[in-house]
Order: structure tokens, then sequence, then C-alpha cells
């Protein structure tokens, strides 16, 4: 005898059935509503237990962030056979500087749109005087500073830069390992 009645779940199993991009889409909209009436009423200032789930999210995201990047590129690039390396370097390479180029390219679109520098210029100009230099960026020392002296290190303060290409050299020596003609070392391999 088949069950035909419709099951009951509530609001609890309605909300769990919805798609998560149609949830985040109907919090965005609902926070830009509520904040363009609460600037309309003159609200600067959120109560604190408000703005305590927004601080709770941003840390719970942030939280994640690093062991996803880790996890992520280190299976990745342990399934690379180590004959494919060259090509899918390659590509990885181009991939990764065209998504550079967008983000840059949107960056500046959006700075020169909304001009968030346009109130701290003088408070840059106070501090370099301050500092009595301007901080200028040689490209040898932003190619060295991706190289990570101290994986906990870049792993602690976040420099996701380091923990990419620690994560990629990983799953690269994973990849050697598994085709190695000793066998320990192809047993080590495969046992991580």
């Amino acid at each position: 005898m088949a069950n035909n009645e419709p099951k009951k779940g509530g609001i609890l199993r309605a909300y769990l059935n919805v798609n998560v991009l149609y949830k985040i889409l109907i919090g965005l909209v609902i926070g830009a509503v509520a904040g363009i009436i609460l600037a309309a009423k003159g609200v600067t200032a959120l109560p604190a237990w408000i703005s305590m789930f927004g601080t709770i999210f941003t840390r719970l995201l942030k939280m994640i962030i690093i062991p996803i990047i880790v996890g992520s590129l280190v299976v990745g690039a342990s399934s690379v056979s180590p004959a494919n390396v060259g090509r899918v370097g390659i590509r990885v390479v181009i991939i990764y500087l065209a998504t550079s180029a967008c983000g840059v390219i949107i960056g500046l679109v959006m700075g020169n749109i909304f001009q968030p520098h346009a109130e701290l210029a003088a408070v840059t100009q106070l501090a370099a005087d301050a500092a009595g230099k301007t901080a200028s960026t040689n490209v040898w020392e932003v190619i060295y500073s991706i190289v990570p002296t101290s994986v906990l290190q870049s792993l602690v303060n976040e420099t996701v830069l380091q923990v990419i290409f620690f994560s990629l050299v990983f799953g690269l020596c994973l990849s050697f390992m598994k085709v190695s003609e000793d066998e320990r070392i192809r047993t080590i391999s495969t046992t991580t």
C-alpha cells in the first residue's frame, strides 16, 4: 500500500529545500531594503546584539577559507599525473593571470566610480610624511614573498599567496610520490 499523503514538514523543511543561491539572494535583498529603510530613518549604528550576527558570520567565513584553499589545491595538484604537470601548469597560470586581471579591472572601475580614496588621501599623505618615505614595492620582493619561510606562519597569518604556493608544491610532491619506483614512497603517498 503506497503512502500518498503529502509530507508534513513545516517551515524548517521548506527552508532546507530551497536552493542556497536563492537563500543568499533573498538575504541580500532583505538586507539592502532594511539598510535603505534604516538609513532613511536616520539610524547610523545597529545595536550590538544585531551586528553580532554579521560579525560571527564573517568570522565563520574567514575560519574556513584557509582549510578550503589547502584541501582543494592539495587534492587537485596531487591528482594531476606528473606527465601532464607542464600542460596543466600552463593552463593554471593563464587562468590565474586572467582572473587576477579581471579582479584588478573590476577593482579599478569600482574605485573610480565610488572613489573611496577621496577622503583618505589626506590621511595617507600624513602617514607617508610621518614615515618619512612612501612605500615602494620591488617586483622581486613580491616574488620572494610568495615562497613562505614557515608554512605554519603563513597559515596563521592567512598569507593566501604563500598558502597557495605551499599547497601546490605539496600536492605536486604527492603526485610525484605516487609514481615513484620506491615502494616505500608509493605506500606513504597512498596512505595520506
